[in-house]
């Protein structure tokens, strides 16, 4: 009986993020704004990721403002990058949504879109370190991206909670990074002759008097001990 073979090549998108402090990522402290840039790629150059889910979640030490991000923007070269809903309509930073996941408004996100391949969308934002923030403490910021295989979402999705890069799940279509800004944790100590006495030249058993200076940042510093160590010859 005749027979024939058919070949047929699976597509399948690539996505990639990437979150950097673009301002504020050295000595940053209680009430300082902290800016970041967010790129979500996708690095596949023949398939496209549909129905983008983005999720951008500020840990509660930055939700200093209010609203927690300010001056969104975004770049979405040759508008390429495309409402789901329509399938034309170019995202845009004014689709911006502000959500809550873990404490109100800490979550950025966007409304559902199509990323095509080879294509790279970049997000800007600025935040505020809040007032009472521990000083030297880590604060972890999380991005999930989680997309589907067809335009109307009935294909390949992020059941399994996985990662696009390992080959052992099917249901993998998502990506998940996180970014870390240490606060700054330093103190200055000074010390000094007391105002008032006429140079550095002491008698025996004359008083002498210091002032000792004390700096720490804005925000919380806890466990600060001060110990002053006289020598032998002062007691």
């Amino acid at each position: 009986a005749p027979s024939d073979t058919a070949t047929i090549t699976v597509l399948e998108p690539d996505l990639e993020l990437t979150k950097t402090i673009t301002a504020g990522a050295a000595g940053s402290d209680a009430g300082d704004t902290v800016s970041y840039e967010l790129t979500v790629s996708n690095t596949d150059t023949s398939a496209t990721a549909y129905a983008v889910d983005l999720r951008d979640v500020l840990p509660a030490e930055l939700l200093g403002a209010s609203p927690a991000f300010a001056n969104i923007g975004l770049v979405n070269p040759g508008d390429a990058v495309v409402l789901n809903s329509d399938g034309v309509t170019a995202l845009a930073a004014g689709d911006a949504v502000i959500s809550t996941t873990a404490n109100p408004g800490d979550t950025l996100g966007f409304p559902l879109f199509d990323l095509p391949p080879a294509t790279t969308l970049s997000i800007t934002y600025d935040t505020v370190v809040v007032d009472d923030a521990l000083t030297g403490a880590t604060l972890t910021n999380t991005v999930t991206a989680d997309y589907n295989s067809l335009p109307d979402s009935s294909g390949r999705d992020n059941t399994d909670l996985g990662d696009d890069d390992n080959d052992s799940d099917l249901d993998n279509y998502g990506e998940t990074i996180t970014s870390d800004l240490v606060l700054d944790a330093s103190i200055a100590l000074q010390k000094t002759l007391s105002a008032g006495q006429p140079d550095s030249n002491f008698a025996i058993g004359e008083e002498v008097l210091f002032d000792l200076r004390v700096d720490v940042l804005e925000g919380t510093t806890t466990n600060v001990v001060v110990e002053d160590r006289l020598p032998a010859d002062l007691s």
